[in-house]
């Protein structure tokens, strides 16, 4: 009898789809457990929650943060995630439809990188990004409605290499559909596509529609909802109160400004989004032109979170770095110069697995994977609280109740009350009517 055995198990595809399905598989489980062990401790989880709750019911409103939620930011994707969330009510379906929405990227980002670079390389930039240390904390830290701009944006970009235009257009507008701010990323795709040669139709309607967008949201709709309760500018106050100073203090004061942009804390957070792929974005800043504005927004704000990657401010950033690469790659590959391309090379070997290593991205899963023993403990007493509280009760909790407290109209969060403020505000927060109240006096 003769055997015969395949010359080859897996195809480079079926390796990114396998290596996809454990990433959903392994963070899936860690999300899980971190919602099922109440460890979930900010709020945004919850008001996103609450706000999917409301609008299944007919409702524009969050209690927990005190405004209509298009107030806070412009989300019209949740309208387009209700039918799902008015079959499975759970904060769950947010954290896995976000997995989800993650894990996909790698296999379109293998599908651009095999263009340039064939499928061994792609194979290895899929699997660069599914360990990147930014990827894993953000998919381990609550829920962002702009977290699902990353398939959209690489999307684009895979869209504009095959020369499909209403498909390009259709991603730009699903990820400006995500949060406001990603309408000027949409615009900055014009200037890129312009820097690429297109300067017809690819150029235009991408900075037509992103800079209209941004403008109605910004200056008209988001006003009209929020009545200045939540207060934007002031991350910005120290560059001046309003649009016209901020252009005053960059004439005048442009030391004080590029002080704030290049301080150590920053620099370090660009570092941590460019290192973990060998620094091969720099090769290729072509890539990196429509991020440009959202990099503005974060060096100069004044809120520290937002230049860590333990939260999910790296978001807007991921695609762009790792089309970059993408192109970097390539152009390292054609340098001249071997002992520069062996170095660089080298550097692409070398630092993904260091910074996995020290980033914190891999104690973080861990934690979230395997509860401690008062952490179980702790979950039988929280579950038996919850379980009998009236589903019309008006409740204020600390956050870590927040997310299983979501799916009912009025729950408010503690943070408010306890500061007399909303978030990012010096309005007065006003003191509910309550039912009850559940706190953990270590939150």
């Amino acid at each position: 009898m003769r055997m015969v055995f395949p010359t080859r198990v897996l195809s480079p595809a079926g390796i990114v789809t396998l290596a996809m399905l454990f990433y959903w598989l392994l963070l899936s489980v860690a999300c899980w457990i971190k919602f099922s062990y109440y460890r979930y401790t900010d709020f945004d989880l919850a008001h996103h929650s609450q706000s999917l709750w409301n609008i299944v019911h007919g409702d524009s409103s969050c209690s927990i943060l005190g405004i209509p939620f298009l107030g806070n930011h412009m989300v019209f994707i949740l309208y387009l995630l209700a039918p799902l969330y008015a079959v499975w009510s759970s904060p769950l379906l947010l954290l896995f439809t976000q997995t989800t929405a993650l894990a996909a990227t790698a296999y379109v980002l293998f599908s651009l990188a095999r263009r340039r670079l064939g499928d061994r390389a792609a194979l290895l930039l899929s699997l660069l990004y599914l360990v990147y240390p930014p990827l894993l904390c953000m998919n381990l830290f609550e829920f962002h409605p702009v977290v699902l701009t990353i398939p959209f944006l690489t999307a684009a970009f895979l869209c504009f290499e095959l020369d499909r235009f209403t498909s390009y257009m259709a991603c730009l507008l699903l990820a400006t559909l995500c949060q406001e701010n990603v309408a000027l990323i949409v615009a900055a795709f014009g200037i890129y596509a312009a820097v690429q040669g297109r300067r017809n139709r690819w150029c235009w309607v991408p900075i037509s529609f992103g800079l209209l967008y941004f403008a109605l949201s910004v200056g008209v709709v988001m006003p009209q909802l929020n009545q200045d309760r939540i207060q934007f500018m002031r991350l910005y106050s120290h560059l001046g109160t309003t649009f016209g100073e901020w252009i005053i203090t960059f004439l005048h004061k442009p030391g004080m400004v590029f002080a704030c942009m290049l301080q150590p804390e920053k620099l370090a957070f660009l570092n941590a989004i460019i290192a973990p792929v060998g620094y091969l974005s720099l090769a290729d800043p072509v890539s990196l032109i429509p991020a440009v504005p959202v990099l503005l927004q974060r060096l100069l704000s004044a809120r520290i979170s937002e230049t860590s990657i333990a939260y999910h401010y790296q978001a807007e950033f991921i695609p762009f770095v790792f089309v970059a690469a993408i192109a970097g790659l390539d152009r390292v590959r054609r340098l001249p110069y071997r002992s520069v391309r062996v170095a660089w090379l080298t550097a692409v070997a070398v630092l993904p697995i260091l910074s996995v290593a020290f980033s914190g991205s891999l104690p973080a899963l861990a934690r979230a994977l395997n509860p401690d023993t008062s952490a179980r403990r702790d979950r039988a007493v929280y579950d038996s609280m919850i379980v009998d509280l009236p589903a019309t009760a008006r409740i204020a909790s600390t956050f870590r109740f927040l997310p299983h407290l979501a799916n009912r109209a009025e729950v408010h969060s503690m943070h408010h009350i306890y500061t007399g403020r909303y978030i990012l505000s010096d309005k007065p927060y006003p003191v509910p009517e309550l039912d009850y109240v559940l706190m953990d006096s270590n939150d």
